[in-house]
């Protein structure tokens, strides 16, 4: 996959823009200390961010010695900014976080499960904030809950840069960056004088400076880098300033005039006959930070606030972090202003698409994949990009996608034929449907480098647009995309809701055994049934709701109607006339309501005769015409008495259940049999 610099730093950026705050947590971490997300740190107009793992993975223990030195890097939690790393493993005990963090010196705080590490980081995997890849996953959040899931590199250092970045966008300053940056005044290598303030800063202008020289080896290595990313933000026509002085004595005019035009630079440049020397020493006096070896790139906005020593594990690890830094000012690229042009295309399926009518005048969001069908990087992407297009809701809600072939071979059927292989369902065109039309501005220059496909263009509602949006690899690529159309103001539509489970029991009698085929429901205040389960032969049930849905006044009841006569016989009759007689009382509540046959509140020879005239078929049912009798399995029957027990409730309210403070389990019994041998699944 091409590497870009142009957006990387928008994924750093963009992604806050997750419209679900963070959820608060309490843990105690490992030493004993009891940590409130937002009482102790958000409140208080700190930066938190979290690390999610675990003491045997091996990609933290690879970051782990990286860690140290950036919280350092950020005041050690004594500024603007605290750590806090927490294992999503039940065996990570706070005696293994504990040497976990002394094997790296780590001094941010560390959290086990016996702190509450498991419970806090639930919404961070769950899907809520974006796909859970595995640990390490790090989560920048602001102090207005605002959250940066995911945040990442292509390695180590590249994502100790992405944090670094994501740190810097909450408005979070380090120890370093709270002096400003001095004024200075220089003449560049062709006689023009730049003020730093006077001319770019209080212009609303973003400065790079770099510190070098011309002997310097890797300043001479990442020059031209330097250069396409000067270009990339309007050769200083725009929000960007670049400039280069030197801090070495022996750098002229001359000097640097050869250098520049050796390495193809065209940024202003200033030499020791400018008044480089004194430009460069705030910067080498450990003002800002320790003193780094050239180049050191600085980055100052507007306000003079400095992002100092800005740099990677390589020179394309640093041009992203450069790039990074430079969004985190707010400077705008100045492909992000361009105008996407009209187009109308015809897809592979034969429906005819108009870019503005259909779609950005209504508000949506388009991203344009340029690519064709044998392309191989094309085809290495593409089964990221259906599932991609699914969890922006498949061209339902704010975004849509096309894929437009740049070739003249790719058909219509060539196209349907990729699109079958990779499951894709969103918009495409070959050079059927005019494609290779609609794609011809941009392979044109005139929104930047044309770098072959695939390409990825991403358009607002607007029309402004981020040309050519690319990561180091594919998956970084959709993360790069995915800000971008973050960045746009579209929205995700929500996950999908999962659905809560209520477990239980319905067991016979008193626990003798399950009932099977028994109605479970859950009902409204109404007593309208919303969701229904059957029990097993166990007498389990799992019912499952929408928590969203749920009301205060829900419930749970179960009904149970089976054979009329399972378990009634003359035997049953007997005994009810014994204890009617005070010969032989029955001993238990649920046997007194299950004598009670004709649902009066009394047990008497009207129950009798009840009972006989189901016996000899003379009647079909019982008079409320239910089978079984079920209660809550905690239900308070009161004193023993001759009677029945009264009933007060046969559900128990929903509210109950999820706040624990009962359990859904039920007990049964068959109407009419009061000697327990009725079958419990009939």
């Amino acid at each position: 996959m091409r590497i870009l610099i142009l957006f990387i730093g928008m994924l750093f950026i963009s992604l806050s823009l997750q419209a679900q705050p963070a959820p608060d947590f309490t843990v105690t971490d490992s030493k004993g200390h009891v940590r409130h997300l937002y009482a102790d740190y958000l409140n208080h107009g700190k930066t938190v961010l979290i690390e999610i793992f675990f003491t045997t993975c091996p990609p933290c223990n690879s970051i782990a010695p990286l860690m140290q030195p950036l919280y350092e890097d950020w005041g050690s939690g004594n500024n603007d900014v605290e750590f806090i790393e927490l294992s999503n493993k039940n065996f990570d005990t706070d005696a293994l976080v504990n040497a976990y963090q002394a094997n790296y010196n780590e001094t941010f705080i560390g959290v086990g499960k016996d702190g509450g590490s498991l419970a806090a980081v639930v919404p961070y995997q769950n899907g809520t904030y974006g796909t859970f890849f595995g640990t390490p996953t790090f989560i920048v959040i602001s102090p207005n809950g605002t959250v940066n899931f995911g945040v990442s590199g292509s390695g180590n250092q590249a994502t100790i840069n992405a944090i670094d970045a994501a740190l810097t966008a909450t408005g979070a300053q380090k120890p370093g960056q709270i002096p400003i940056a001095p004024d200075f005044t220089v003449t560049d290598i062709d006689g023009q004088i730049h003020h730093l303030y006077a001319d770019l800063l209080n212009q609303g202008k973003t400065v790079v400076l770099e510190i070098f020289n011309s002997t310097c080896t890797q300043c001479a290595t990442i020059a031209p880098l330097v250069q396409t990313l000067y270009q990339d933000w309007g050769v200083g026509q725009y929000d960007v300033e670049f400039i280069e002085l030197t801090d070495k004595n022996t750098d002229t005019d001359a000097l640097l005039h050869t250098y520049q035009e050796t390495h193809g630079e065209t940024y202003v440049a200033v030499s020791k006959d400018g008044g480089s020397l004194p430009a460069v020493v705030p910067y080498q006096d450990g003002t800002f930070g320790p003193q780094s070896t050239d180049p050191v790139f600085v980055v100052i906005a507007p306000n003079g606030t400095v992002q100092y020593n800005v740099h990677g594990s390589s020179n394309i690890a640093t041009i992203d972090a450069i790039n990074a830094a430079i969004v985190a000012t707010g400077a705008q690229n100045p492909t992000l202003s361009a105008q996407a042009p009209d187009f109308t295309v015809t897809d592979s399926h034969g429906q005819i698409h108009h870019l503005y009518a259909d779609y950005l005048n209504h508000g949506k969001s388009v991203l344009i994949e340029v690519f064709y069908t044998t392309c191989p990087p094309c085809n290495s992407i593409a089964p990221l990009m259906e599932p991609f297009y699914q969890e922006w809701g498949a061209g339902d809600h704010d975004v849509e996608f096309f894929e437009l072939s740049d070739k003249n071979f790719d058909t219509n059927t060539l196209v349907n034929g990729y699109q079958t292989t990779y499951g894709e369902t969103f918009i495409a065109a070959g050079k059927d449907g005019g494609s290779l039309t609609a794609v011809a501005p941009y392979k044109s220059g005139q929104f930047g480098p044309w770098y072959g496909t695939p390409t990825y263009i991403v358009i607002a509602p607007d029309g402004s647009m981020q040309y050519n949006v690319d990561g180091a690899n594919n998956q970084a690529t959709i993360a790069a995309i995915d800000a971008a159309l973050l960045a746009t103001g579209a929205m995700k539509p929500p996950p999908p809701e999962t659905p809560v489970s209520v477990i239980g029991q319905v067991q016979f009698l008193q626990g003798t055994a399950g009932v099977g085929n028994a109605f479970v429901q859950l009902l409204n205040g109404a007593g309208n049934v919303m969701v229904q389960d059957t029990t097993d032969a166990n007498g389990s049930f799992n019912l499952q709701y929408l928590l969203s849905q749920a009301q205060p006044d829900w419930k749970i009841g179960v009904v149970k109607n089976g054979l009329l006569l399972n378990g009634v016989n003359a035997i049953d009759l007997v005994n009810i006339q014994k204890h009617i007689l005070f010969i032989d009382t029955l001993d238990t509540p649920l046997f007194k309501l299950a004598a009670d046959a004709n649902n009066s509140g009394t047990i008497s020879s009207l129950d009798v005769v009840t009972i006989l005239k189901l016996l000899l078929g003379k009647t079909q049912n019982f008079p409320d015409n239910q089978t079984w009798i079920v209660v809550p399995a905690d239900t308070d029957f009161g004193p023993p008495t001759q009677r029945p027990p009264v009933i007060t409730s046969t559900t128990i309210p929903l509210s109950a259940i999820t706040s624990g403070a009962r359990l859904p389990n039920f007990i049964a019994v068959k109407k009419g049999d009061v000697n327990g041998n009725a079958t419990p699944g009939q």
